[in-house]
Protein backbone atom coordinates (compact mmCIF):
# COMPACT_ATOMS: atom_id res chain seq x y z
CA UNK A 1 0.00 0.00 0.00
CA UNK A 2 1.46 3.40 -1.08
CA UNK A 3 1.49 6.53 1.22
CA UNK A 4 0.82 8.56 -1.68
CA UNK A 5 -0.19 8.40 -5.42
CA UNK A 6 0.41 11.30 -7.07
CA UNK A 7 -1.52 11.82 -10.82
CA UNK A 8 1.16 13.72 -13.24
CA UNK A 9 4.63 14.55 -12.92
CA UNK A 10 4.66 18.44 -14.45
CA UNK A 11 5.57 21.09 -12.54
CA UNK A 12 3.56 20.53 -9.33
CA UNK A 13 3.60 16.61 -9.49
CA UNK A 14 7.16 16.53 -9.50
CA UNK A 15 7.35 19.08 -6.56
CA UNK A 16 4.98 17.06 -4.52
CA UNK A 17 6.63 13.69 -5.33
CA UNK A 18 10.32 15.25 -4.38
CA UNK A 19 9.16 16.82 -1.04
CA UNK A 20 7.03 13.87 0.09
CA UNK A 21 9.58 11.36 -1.01
CA UNK A 22 12.40 13.33 1.04
CA UNK A 23 10.12 13.04 4.19
CA UNK A 24 10.22 9.00 3.95
CA UNK A 25 7.21 8.32 2.65
CA UNK A 26 6.45 5.74 -0.26
CA UNK A 27 5.16 7.54 -3.15
CA UNK A 28 3.81 6.67 -6.73
CA UNK A 29 4.23 8.79 -9.48
CA UNK A 30 1.89 8.54 -12.63
CA UNK A 31 2.32 10.10 -15.86
CA UNK A 32 1.14 9.59 -19.33
CA UNK A 33 3.74 11.18 -21.47
CA UNK A 34 7.28 10.10 -21.98
CA UNK A 35 9.79 10.39 -19.28
CA UNK A 36 12.70 13.01 -21.55
CA UNK A 37 15.19 10.78 -19.79
CA UNK A 38 17.60 11.18 -22.23
CA UNK A 39 17.36 14.82 -23.37
CA UNK A 40 19.91 14.90 -25.95
CA UNK A 41 18.17 13.07 -28.04
CA UNK A 42 14.44 14.32 -27.05
CA UNK A 43 14.82 17.82 -27.48
CA UNK A 44 16.48 19.86 -30.31
CA UNK A 45 16.48 23.50 -30.45
CA UNK A 46 13.55 23.77 -33.16
CA UNK A 47 11.39 21.00 -31.81
CA UNK A 48 8.62 23.41 -31.93
CA UNK A 49 8.82 24.69 -35.28
CA UNK A 50 9.76 21.77 -37.60
CA UNK A 51 7.04 20.33 -36.17
CA UNK A 52 4.61 22.17 -34.72
CA UNK A 53 3.23 22.61 -31.16
CA UNK A 54 1.38 19.44 -30.90
CA UNK A 55 3.16 17.54 -33.37
CA UNK A 56 6.97 16.37 -31.78
CA UNK A 57 7.61 16.15 -28.33
CA UNK A 58 6.53 19.90 -26.91
CA UNK A 59 2.52 18.42 -27.34
CA UNK A 60 0.31 17.82 -24.69
CA UNK A 61 -0.30 13.36 -25.77
CA UNK A 62 0.79 10.24 -25.03
CA UNK A 63 4.02 8.85 -24.82
CA UNK A 64 3.75 6.68 -27.98
CA UNK A 65 4.38 9.37 -30.59
CA UNK A 66 2.61 7.46 -33.10
CA UNK A 67 -0.85 8.20 -31.42
CA UNK A 68 -2.13 11.40 -32.54
CA UNK A 69 -2.36 14.61 -29.45
CA UNK A 70 -4.72 14.49 -27.02
CA UNK A 71 -7.46 17.65 -28.32
CA UNK A 72 -7.86 20.46 -26.61
CA UNK A 73 -11.04 22.27 -26.86
CA UNK A 74 -10.52 26.17 -25.98
CA UNK A 75 -13.30 28.53 -25.34
CA UNK A 76 -11.63 31.12 -27.18
CA UNK A 77 -8.60 31.96 -29.50
CA UNK A 78 -5.40 31.27 -27.52
CA UNK A 79 -2.19 29.80 -27.24
CA UNK A 80 -1.92 26.85 -24.52
CA UNK A 81 1.42 26.08 -24.03
CA UNK A 82 1.18 22.93 -22.43
CA UNK A 83 2.73 19.15 -23.07
CA UNK A 84 2.31 16.04 -21.06
CA UNK A 85 5.75 14.17 -19.55
CA UNK A 86 7.88 14.46 -16.76
CA UNK A 87 8.44 18.47 -16.41
CA UNK A 88 5.04 19.19 -17.71
CA UNK A 89 4.67 22.81 -19.08
CA UNK A 90 7.73 23.46 -16.67
CA UNK A 91 9.81 22.66 -20.21
CA UNK A 92 8.54 25.60 -22.10
CA UNK A 93 9.24 28.52 -19.29
CA UNK A 94 11.85 30.73 -20.11
CA UNK A 95 13.43 30.28 -16.82
CA UNK A 96 12.32 33.44 -15.77
CA UNK A 97 11.66 33.07 -11.68
CA UNK A 98 10.70 36.55 -10.25
CA UNK A 99 8.82 36.90 -7.11
CA UNK A 100 5.55 38.50 -7.14
CA UNK A 101 4.39 41.86 -6.32
CA UNK A 102 3.45 42.14 -2.45
CA UNK A 103 0.64 44.87 -3.46
CA UNK A 104 -0.99 42.13 -4.51
CA UNK A 105 -1.56 39.99 -1.28
CA UNK A 106 -3.43 41.24 1.95
CA UNK A 107 -2.23 43.50 4.48
CA UNK A 108 -0.11 45.68 1.96
CA UNK A 109 -0.09 49.02 3.29
CA UNK A 110 2.70 50.44 0.78
CA UNK A 111 1.96 54.04 -0.27
CA UNK A 112 1.09 52.64 -3.71
CA UNK A 113 -1.65 49.90 -2.35
CA UNK A 114 -4.03 52.07 -4.44
CA UNK A 115 -2.87 51.03 -7.55
CA UNK A 116 -3.47 47.28 -7.05
CA UNK A 117 -6.49 45.15 -7.41
CA UNK A 118 -7.72 45.57 -3.97
CA UNK A 119 -10.72 43.33 -4.45
CA UNK A 120 -9.21 40.70 -6.00
CA UNK A 121 -6.26 40.25 -3.51
CA UNK A 122 -4.64 36.76 -2.68
CA UNK A 123 -5.93 36.19 0.78
CA UNK A 124 -2.66 35.95 2.82
CA UNK A 125 -0.09 37.68 3.21
CA UNK A 126 3.19 38.13 1.16
CA UNK A 127 5.45 37.50 4.16
CA UNK A 128 3.74 34.07 4.61
CA UNK A 129 5.07 33.17 0.89
CA UNK A 130 8.77 34.54 1.53
CA UNK A 131 9.72 30.99 2.95
CA UNK A 132 8.54 28.84 0.38
CA UNK A 133 10.22 31.75 -2.49
CA UNK A 134 12.96 30.81 -0.81
CA UNK A 135 13.10 26.75 -0.05
CA UNK A 136 12.25 27.09 -4.70
CA UNK A 137 15.09 29.74 -4.84
CA UNK A 138 17.51 27.42 -3.29
CA UNK A 139 16.58 24.28 -4.63
CA UNK A 140 16.28 25.21 -8.31
CA UNK A 141 18.72 27.69 -7.68
CA UNK A 142 17.20 30.76 -8.50
CA UNK A 143 19.94 33.38 -9.16
CA UNK A 144 20.58 36.77 -10.97
CA UNK A 145 20.72 36.37 -14.47
CA UNK A 146 24.24 36.69 -16.10
CA UNK A 147 24.78 40.29 -17.66
CA UNK A 148 25.52 40.51 -21.59
CA UNK A 149 26.05 43.51 -23.13
CA UNK A 150 22.46 43.43 -24.87
CA UNK A 151 21.55 43.36 -21.11
CA UNK A 152 23.87 46.09 -20.06
CA UNK A 153 22.60 48.42 -22.59
CA UNK A 154 19.15 48.09 -21.97
CA UNK A 155 19.99 48.98 -18.48
CA UNK A 156 21.93 51.57 -18.53
CA UNK A 157 18.85 52.91 -20.89
CA UNK A 158 16.33 52.33 -18.02
CA UNK A 159 18.40 54.34 -15.83
CA UNK A 160 18.49 57.33 -18.10
CA UNK A 161 14.77 57.11 -18.02
CA UNK A 162 14.82 57.36 -14.18
CA UNK A 163 14.19 54.00 -13.12
CA UNK A 164 17.02 52.62 -10.16
CA UNK A 165 18.27 49.49 -10.28
CA UNK A 166 16.69 46.98 -7.83
CA UNK A 167 19.14 44.96 -5.72
CA UNK A 168 16.77 42.70 -4.19
CA UNK A 169 14.54 39.92 -4.44
CA UNK A 170 11.51 42.06 -3.58
CA UNK A 171 9.64 44.09 -6.30
CA UNK A 172 8.64 47.45 -4.05
CA UNK A 173 8.99 50.20 -7.16
CA UNK A 174 9.25 50.79 -10.31
CA UNK A 175 12.99 49.79 -11.23
CA UNK A 176 15.13 47.97 -13.33
CA UNK A 177 17.24 45.09 -13.16
CA UNK A 178 18.73 42.21 -14.83
CA UNK A 179 15.98 38.70 -14.44
CA UNK A 180 15.89 36.50 -11.90
CA UNK A 181 16.23 33.06 -13.66
CA UNK A 182 16.69 29.37 -12.86
CA UNK A 183 19.16 28.81 -15.29
CA UNK A 184 22.38 28.24 -14.09
CA UNK A 185 25.24 30.35 -14.17
CA UNK A 186 27.77 30.03 -17.22
CA UNK A 187 31.29 28.81 -16.51
CA UNK A 188 34.16 27.81 -17.97
CA UNK A 189 33.67 27.94 -21.53
CA UNK A 190 29.96 28.51 -21.89
CA UNK A 191 29.25 32.13 -22.76
CA UNK A 192 32.59 32.60 -24.28
CA UNK A 193 32.47 30.78 -27.48
CA UNK A 194 29.76 29.21 -30.07
CA UNK A 195 32.23 26.14 -31.02
CA UNK A 196 29.67 23.42 -29.91
CA UNK A 197 32.93 21.33 -29.77
CA UNK A 198 34.00 23.54 -26.67
CA UNK A 199 30.28 23.62 -25.22
CA UNK A 200 30.65 20.01 -23.66
CA UNK A 201 30.67 19.35 -20.05
CA UNK A 202 32.70 19.31 -18.23
CA UNK A 203 34.50 22.35 -20.04
CA UNK A 204 31.33 23.88 -20.37
CA UNK A 205 29.05 24.45 -17.45
CA UNK A 206 25.69 26.13 -17.01
CA UNK A 207 23.85 28.34 -19.44
CA UNK A 208 25.50 28.48 -23.19
CA UNK A 209 23.56 31.36 -24.16
CA UNK A 210 21.97 29.61 -27.25
CA UNK A 211 18.94 31.41 -26.80
CA UNK A 212 16.43 29.08 -27.52
CA UNK A 213 14.88 28.68 -23.52
CA UNK A 214 11.36 27.94 -25.15
CA UNK A 215 12.44 24.52 -25.95
CA UNK A 216 13.15 21.46 -23.40
CA UNK A 217 17.16 22.14 -22.62
CA UNK A 218 19.64 19.79 -23.67
CA UNK A 219 22.88 21.98 -23.12
CA UNK A 220 25.02 21.77 -21.93
CA UNK A 221 26.18 18.65 -24.00
CA UNK A 222 27.29 15.24 -21.88
CA UNK A 223 26.33 17.30 -19.14
CA UNK A 224 24.21 14.66 -16.15
CA UNK A 225 20.25 15.76 -16.62
CA UNK A 226 20.34 17.47 -13.07
CA UNK A 227 22.81 19.88 -14.76
CA UNK A 228 21.45 21.17 -17.61
CA UNK A 229 21.49 24.74 -17.16
CA UNK A 230 17.31 25.51 -17.58
CA UNK A 231 15.65 24.21 -14.13
CA UNK A 232 12.64 23.01 -15.30
CA UNK A 233 10.96 20.60 -12.95
CA UNK A 234 12.24 17.29 -15.06
CA UNK A 235 15.93 18.40 -14.26
CA UNK A 236 15.65 19.55 -11.16
CA UNK A 237 12.97 18.04 -8.67
CA UNK A 238 12.39 14.83 -10.40
CA UNK A 239 16.13 13.55 -10.17
CA UNK A 240 15.70 14.59 -6.51
CA UNK A 241 12.73 12.80 -6.12
CA UNK A 242 13.79 9.37 -7.92
CA UNK A 243 17.37 9.88 -5.34
CA UNK A 244 15.67 11.04 -2.62
CA UNK A 245 17.35 7.88 -0.72
CA UNK A 246 20.53 8.88 -0.77
CA UNK A 247 20.42 12.66 -0.47
CA UNK A 248 17.93 12.68 2.07
CA UNK A 249 17.88 11.29 5.51
CA UNK A 250 15.00 8.98 5.83
CA UNK A 251 13.98 9.97 2.29
CA UNK A 252 12.85 6.89 0.17
CA UNK A 253 13.33 6.51 -3.79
Amino acid sequence: MRDVIVAGAGGGGAVIAKELAAQGLDVLLLEAGPRFGNLESDWSHFESDANGLFGGYLRFGPADLSRPAWLRDLPQSSLFLQLSGVGGTTNHYQGNSPRAMPGAFAGYQGDDRAAYDTAHLFPFSYRELIPYYEWVEHTLPVETAPMGTKEDVFLRGAQLLGLPVQRSKEITRAACRAQENAILQPSGTAGKTSDPSKLRFPQAKGCTFCGHCGQGCFLPRHAPINLKSKRATSVSYMPMALTADLWSRGGRP
